[in-house]
Order: C-alpha cells, then sequence, then structure tokens
C-alpha cells in the first residue's frame, strides 16, 4: 500500500537525520513532520566529493556537526548543477573528485551504511565568505502584502517562509522563458539569494513539474486558485480518517475526460489517452505502464467516485498543497 510506503520514506529519513546528526534545521523539521502532514525540508549536505561508478557521488561532510561523516548522494539525469554565486548552469560531468559542493537533497535516505539519497539541486563554485542559496519548494499560495512591507509578499514552503518583492530578480534556470512573481506558485522549486535582512534578492526559478496545483478540504476544493463547485469528504478505513476528493470534478477542471465503464469503473483519459482506472473498494489505480497503490481504496457515494486527495493529486499531475 501507498501508505506504508509514505511511512517507511518518512522513518527513514527520521532516521538517518538522527544517525548523521544533520543540522539542527533538518532535525526540527523532521520532528514536525510527524505532528502534521507537511512534506519535509530538503536538506542541505556540504563536504568533498568521489565520483562512483554508478555515477553518484560519495560526499565527505565538511559541516560542523557531521565533519568526516559519509553518504552516497545518487544523481538523476537532469539534475540541476549551479554556480552558488552567479546562479549560472554548470556541467554535472565536469564534477571532479575532491570538489566541495553543496547539496540539496531529499529527506528520505536508506538506513544503509553509509546512507544514501538523491539530489535535488548541486551547487559548485562554493565561497568561503558568502552564505550559499536556499532551495525551496513552494507549498502553498503566496501571502500578500507581508505584514509591514508593502508590495512585498510572502512565499510559504516546508520549513519556512521566503519574501520576495517587485524588487526582487526573477530568472528561469537554463531557459529564456519570462518569469515573473506571479510564476511563484505551489510547487514551484528554486534557488534565493537573501540579504542581511533575510529577504531574497533574486531567485532561479526551476521549470514547473506540474499541471497545477490543489488546495483542498472539507471546506472547499480550489484548482489553481480557482474555487471549484465541489468540497472534499473525511471517509474512515483501517489506516483512519483520510480526506478524499471528487474524481469527475476535479480529473475534468483539470482538462481529463472522465467516463464510466461497467465491469471497470471510472476511466479517466487525457487528449484521447487512457491515463488511469479506478473502482468502488479498490485500492489500486489501474495504469497502461503500472499499477498504482492507493492510500486508500476507492469510494463511490451516492453515484460520486471518491479517491484519497493525495492520491488524486498525484495521479492527475497536481501538486497538493499544504
Amino acid at each position: 500500500m501507498m501508505k506504508k510506503r509514505i511511512l517507511k520514506l518518512l522513518a527513514l529519513a527520521l532516521c538517518a537525520a538522527s544517525l548523521l546528526s544533520l543540522p539542527a534545521l533538518a532535525a526540527e523539521e523532521a520532528a514536525k513532520a510527524e505532528e502534521a502532514p507537511q512534506p519535509l525540508a530538503a536538506v542541505a549536505l556540504r563536504g568533498t566529493v568521489t565520483k562512483q561508478e554508478d555515477g553518484s557521488l560519495l560526499l565527505t561532510s565538511s559541516a560542523a556537526e557531521t565533519a568526516g561523516e559519509e553518504i552516497v548522494v545518487h544523481v538523476q539525469e537532469g539534475t540541476p548543477y549551479v554556480d552558488s554565486v552567479t546562479g549560472e548552469s554548470m556541467n554535472l560531468d565536469e564534477i571532479k573528485d575532491g570538489d566541495l559542493l553543496h547539496i540539496w537533497v531529499n529527506p528520505a535516505m536508506t538506513m544503509s551504511l553509509p546512507p544514501q539519497t538523491t539530489a535535488l539541486v548541486i551547487l559548485g563554485k562554493i565561497p568561503a565568505d558568502k552564505a550559499v542559496p536556499q532551495y525551496v519548494e513552494i507549498n502553498a499560495p503566496a501571502v500578500f502584502p507581508a505584514p509591514g512591507g508593502e508590495g512585498e509578499r510572502r512565499i510559504p514552503y516546508a520549513g519556512g517562509e521566503l519574501t520576495v518583492s517587485e524588487a526582487t530578480e526573477v530568472k528561469p534556470y537554463r531557459t529564456r522563458n519570462i518569469v515573473t512573481l506571479e510564476d511563484l506558485i505551489p510547487g514551484t522549486t528554486l534557488l534565493a539569494w537573501t540579504g542581511a535582512d533575510g529577504k531574497a534578492e533574486r531567485v532561479l526559478v526551476f521549470p514547473y513539474g506540474y499541471r497545477g496545483y490543489l488546495k483542498a478540504g472539507e471546506d472547499g476544493i480550489r484548482l489553481s486558485g480557482e474555487e471549484l463547485e465541489a468540497k472534499g469528504r473525511v471517509f474512515e478505513d483501517e489506516y483512519g480518517a483520510q480526506l478524499y476528493l471528487p474524481l469527475r470534478i476535479v480529473a475534468e477542471s483539470a482538462g481529463f475526460d472522465v467516463k464510466w465503464v461497467s465491469g471497470r469503473g471510472a476511466v479517466v483519459s487525457l487528449a484521447g489517452e487512457e491515463r488511469f482506472v479506478v473502482s468502488e473498494g479498490g485500492d489500486t489505480a489501474q495504469r497502461v505502464d503500472d499499477p498504482y497503490s492507493l492510500l486508500s481504496p476507492c469510494v463511490v457515494e451516492k453515484g460520486v467516485t471518491y479517491l484519497p486527495a493525495v492520491d488524486l493529486a498525484s495521479l492527475l499531475e497536481l501538486y497538493l498543497c499544504a
């Protein structure tokens, strides 16, 4: 079940944080994650690296709290490698043994020795006298104006908030597309260089990986800021209470087609291509390429098909706000 995998990943993240004595901020965010269903903040690692045969990096920590400890960082194709001062893109193939890197990684780590995780962003050309940029995944709509700051807005992310304004320089990563403050929506990832006042002076925005974002609850559902004529429902199963969303109205609002097929269930398609099928009581969304394990079983009530909010967002390629 997907829930078991989520709990396992959380346990691994917490265990690895304890094992590595990671920075206090990461440990604090891990503790908060036990209390509320919010994503863990990315973890910052700094140290010298040795390239492995499989393309991963063995990082030897140079941070005061974890000096000398090792962790394997897997680097996927397309992982951003950025000059920490200029924000310019760098070539992953040019990383050499002994290079000092600052790497933002996925907080979910294996319990192996050394622990293993995956790079989100790699920073090179680390200056001795300047702070490196903060990696941010925006997890909720902006709040503005920020208190006491005319024209400013607060951008929530796992672990804190980022203050931006019209004075903030906004640039895209490796494209010539025009990006503005209005593009800083939930699901966006970026690097932020902040000034002495903690406010963002410059941000580097990475390509958006979702079809939109959902803000959902029992009081209503909003898709990319637009309110839908539907509300979330809470259903209980053996794992406890879960927030469910109505499949059809959310999927169709996101541009998908939904039809009921006798003997199969609700069939969801996009541009004529079948994406997944769910049926009442089923704990799996059937996809052409591979099955998807649901957090909790599909529910049909009074002719309305419901799926857990986390699962529906994932299947529709939507970002689910905190």
